[in-house]
């Protein structure tokens, strides 16, 4: 009786303290307007002064090569804009799911069609690896695509600099209940001093990134009745690790 006791004290303060972070999280709400104005503020600064020198620049036939560069970062900063409203409304907004069962080899696969490209482009070696064959998640299959293009994006982006190939894996696997969908990279890994904030909004460490990427992502699986986490090893990279209930296995299925 008494081991029944602490078992419900423990069950009951592990749901108070995920409430009081679900709380915490909303509240934090309140603090997205003061941030994106910040954050549209530099940039449309920045669209404002080039496109007041490129307009200058097109009085003079000689600025072929300023033009061109103008432009270039006139795009640039569009597109972050355009990445900043994107995850703004993405995270104020999220929009009712849409489920169904569907087999983790093709959230991989689907994956691997949009990044594919861009990833040889940058020289990246890329690995897909359905380690969890027959197994389905229940989800709605475009937030979690969306949400594994992201990991993969952000895992390139880490994995560049570091003096050797960059290379990423995406990896799927069945781990009892659950299917775990995996992104490992050999970046550089995370600081000690930074972990705790990774799921924090507006926190980030990529020039020009928004900082709303993870929290999105920790909100969606979240809402599928899942968990996100990671693992990292300074020098040696990180992996981002999806876990969601296993749904109804797929004929073929291995336990």
């Amino acid at each position: 009786l008494g081991y029944v006791m602490l078992m419900r004290d423990i069950t009951q303060t592990r749901r108070v303290a995920e409430e009081q972070i679900e709380s915490e999280r909303l509240n934090a709400l309140t603090l997205l307007p003061a941030g994106l104005a910040h954050e549209i503020g530099n940039p449309l600064n920045s669209l404002s002064l080039n496109m007041q020198m490129l307009e200058e620049d097109l009085a003079s036939p000689q600025a072929v090569s300023g033009q061109k560069k103008l432009l270039t970062i006139t795009r640039s900063e569009i597109s972050r804009l355009e990445r900043l409203v994107s995850d703004f409304l993405s995270y104020a907004r999220p929009r009712p799911m849409r489920l169904r069962t569907v087999p983790a080899a093709d959230l991989l696969e689907r994956a691997r069609e949009v990044v594919a490209r861009e990833f040889a482009l940058r020289g990246a070696i890329f690995e897909v690896a359905d380690e969890s064959p027959g197994a389905a998640v229940r989800v709605d299959d475009e937030q979690l695509q969306q949400l594994l293009i992201n990991l993969l994006q952000n895992a390139l982006a880490a994995s560049e600099g570091t003096g050797r190939p960059p290379r990423v894996v995406l990896r799927s696997r069945r781990e009892g209940p659950r299917v775990l969908l995996e992104v490992e990279d050999n970046g550089a890994g995370i600081p000690d001093e930074i972990r705790e904030r990774i799921f924090e909004l507006f926190f980030s460490t990529r020039k020009g990134g928004s900082g709303l990427g993870l929290a999105i992502a920790e909100r969606v699986v979240r809402a599928h009745g899942g968990e996100l986490s990671f693992e990292s090893e300074l020098g040696k990279g990180s992996t981002f690790r999806v876990a969601l209930p296993l749904a109804v296995a797929q004929p073929g299925a291995t336990t």
